[in-house]
């Protein structure tokens, strides 16, 4: 059975990838396995995401963001299609949604697979047009409930969200919701 592909933006990438390696491409659970698109690739190389996450050079992380997301040749048009369609959808809709978020929730339409995201625009975005959506907190759930990573884990991850205060939205009711803690002393929650 292939793995359930869960296609992951850069803001959630950026969250995950300097302590859950390789983030990328390693199955977990039932078949679960996390990709991105080619644009983030293009995303992490600019100067702003390099001067503060310099990490994102080094040699493995280069390496483990070749776990591109994969599809048939027919495919490719109906995203591209969906695509077009969205954008001109979330222009009206959602102003400050980008034409890459536009891209990842097109791609999750078409191919029917779930994208993990902190993007507030692009998760509503998602829910209006019905894609399976999750934020880098249920997205930690989901692998610490699978396996793959500890409570320990977590508890890292999130310190250092706090410690270079880089949150995500909804940071101590999602850590509530998901962990039953408000952010701090998370590894009580299992």
């Amino acid at each position: 059975m292939p793995p359930s592909r869960i296609l992951v933006d850069t803001n959630t990438y950026l969250r995950l990838a300097h302590t859950i390696k390789p983030l990328l491409g390693a199955p977990f659970g039932n078949g679960y396995c996390l990709v991105i698109l080619p644009e983030l690739n293009a995303e992490v190389a600019s100067d702003k995401i390099l001067s503060k996450f310099g990490w994102v050079a080094e040699a493995a992380h280069a390496e483990n963001r070749r776990h591109i997301l994969k599809f048939l040749p027919g495919q490719w048009r109906a995203v591209e299609l969906e695509y077009a369609r969205m954008w001109v959808y979330a222009k009206e809709e959602f102003s400050k949604t980008s034409k890459v978020d536009v891209r990842y929730v097109a791609h999750g339409q078409v191919l029917g697979i779930p994208v993990a995201t902190d993007d507030q625009e692009m998760l509503l975005l998602a829910k209006a047009v019905a894609v399976d959506a999750m934020s880098t907190l249920e997205l930690l759930r989901l692998m610490l409930d699978c396996g793959h990573v500890t409570m320990r884990t977590v508890d890292e991850i999130c310190e250092r969200w706090e410690r270079t205060d880089d949150l995500p939205a909804n940071y101590q009711d999602d850590c509530q919701r998901l962990f039953g803690s408000d952010g701090g002393e998370r590894g009580k929650a299992s």
